[in-house]
């Protein structure tokens, strides 16, 4: 298992992430956005990701249980240093 040093929190959020749109457009595609996924009009098809930075932290710490301190890590200093 790898530590929390070891570990990169990343989102490519949609520009619609962290709203209460129920529709979008993805380069010109609209997207339909319902139980935190957005998809193509046809639902076979991802429209990407609309995961904040605040979800994936709250994900971690409340149904993954890694502390806070630990998903805060892995979210700013673990991907800066990568960088």
């Amino acid at each position: 298992m790898k530590t929390d040093d070891h570990i990169c929190l990343v989102t490519d959020s949609l520009s619609c992430a962290g709203t209460s749109e129920k529709t979008a457009c993805v380069g010109g595609t609209p997207c339909i956005i319902e139980d935190g996924v957005a998809t193509h009009p046809d639902p076979s098809a991802f429209a990407g990701s609309i995961a904040t930075s605040n979800r994936l932290v709250r994900v971690c710490v409340k149904e993954a249980g890694i502390p806070m301190y630990s998903a805060v890590k892995m979210i700013t200093r673990n991907p800066v240093r990568i960088m």
